[in-house]
């Protein structure tokens, strides 16, 4: 027997429903509506006769893949918790799509069984877009800082053409000064190209992003080879530590760029290390977790460690505080768009000699 809502008119629980400005759904066990308040037929443009008896998922936008309501309703189901609470896509009757802030808990009989469930909703659509007006802003200030680094980078490069050239001019019959002059130019276009490709790469915003489940351990050896590759001279120890069934919520393009401009500024930085003390052991560690509602990915390694005076500086476009030529100072600004793109943060933990941890964190509801 289906459990039946009967609002009393007279009742001012039953006005303060109705009179709410937020949305107000009532399903059974089974996901059908049994109640829609006046402020949820307006937002999504079904009346209340086309709503009654149709399953929630109505209102689906395709924008979440299943585990995110897995989780959903793993949340809600469990006795700790017994309520989920985060931000959903919806779909309106027009095709339209609505932001919204969701609370779902269950409601009871009186013997304490679960009867139904009433999801209390918050259109947040105008606060999504006056974020996305001040992403816009945070870009063009970010294109304002790629226009003065790459104005030096460039600066210094054609410096060196130029001076390059000039020598081969002056000794037109000085074959090795000759070759010796135009291995450098090529090498400098190469460094023209490489940033090129980093800045291309920064403002390309327009991938879609693919959130799926990802198997972690699948990246490892791609990850061990890529060490092995950058510094095969410093024989670098590479451990993890992860349950071997952990998987974690994301774009798997997305993430695996951020742990590889990790993990090269980890050996970059044990490098560093290693040319003031060659009898340490390198180490390079990845950890993986849950912790209070989000995935932690964790690059730590042991090597030269970062100033405090630059912990606040680390993540934005062009800085660095390697030599000339050497770095572009576009890898860890590069991930920290990434992880921005997926709803998640970049993060820093280091001291100064002792070694440093890169952490990615990633929500855990998309």
């Amino acid at each position: 027997m289906k459990y039946r809502i009967e609002p009393d008119p007279n009742s001012i629980f039953f006005h303060c429903v109705e009179d709410c400005n937020d949305t107000m759904m009532l399903t059974n066990t089974n996901g059908e509506i049994l109640y829609v308040n006046p402020a949820w037929e307006r937002l999504y443009g079904y009346s209340k006769a086309e709503a009654l008896g149709k399953k929630s998922n109505i209102l689906h936008s395709g924008k979440h893949h299943k585990s995110f309501y897995d989780q959903m309703w793993s949340s809600i189901s469990n006795p700790k918790t017994g309520y989920w609470r985060g931000e959903v896509v919806n779909r309106t009757k027009q095709g339209s799509l609505v932001s919204m802030l969701l609370m779902i808990t269950p409601f009871k009989r009186e013997d304490g069984s679960i009867c139904g469930y009433i999801g209390v909703a918050t259109d947040i659509s105008a606060q999504k877009r006056l974020e996305m007006v001040l992403k816009q802003h945070e870009i063009l200030s970010a294109v304002r800082q790629f226009a003065e680094g790459l104005a030096h980078e460039l600066g210094t490069v054609l410096a060196v053409v130029r001076g390059r050239a000039e020598l081969i001019l002056s000794h037109p019959n000085d074959v090795k000064k000759i070759t010796d002059e135009s291995h450098t130019i090529v090498k400098q276009a190469d460094r023209i190209q490489e940033l090129i490709s980093y800045l291309l790469r920064f403002c390309r915003s327009t991938e879609p992003v693919d959130i799926q489940e990802i198997k972690l351990k699948s990246m490892i050896e791609d990850f061990k080879k890529h060490i092995n590759n950058r510094a095969p001279h410093l024989s670098i120890q590479f451990q993890v530590n992860f349950p071997e069934s952990f998987k974690l919520i994301g774009d798997q393009k997305r993430i695996k760029e951020i742990l590889f401009g990790f993990l090269n500024n980890a050996v970059d930085a044990i490098e560093e290390s290693s040319v003031k003390n060659k009898k340490i052991k390198h180490e390079i560690t990845l950890n993986a977790e849950e912790i209070e509602g989000e995935f932690q990915i964790v690059i730590q390694d042991n090597g030269s460690g970062i100033p405090d005076e630059n912990l606040n500086k680390i993540f934005q476009p062009y800085f660095t505080t390697k030599e000339i030529g050497k770095a572009t100072g576009l890898g860890l600004s590069i991930a920290s768009r990434l992880a921005q793109d997926m709803g998640g943060r970049v993060s820093v933990q280091s001291e100064s000699g002792f070694g440093s941890s890169f952490i990615l964190h990633l929500p855990k509801n998309y």
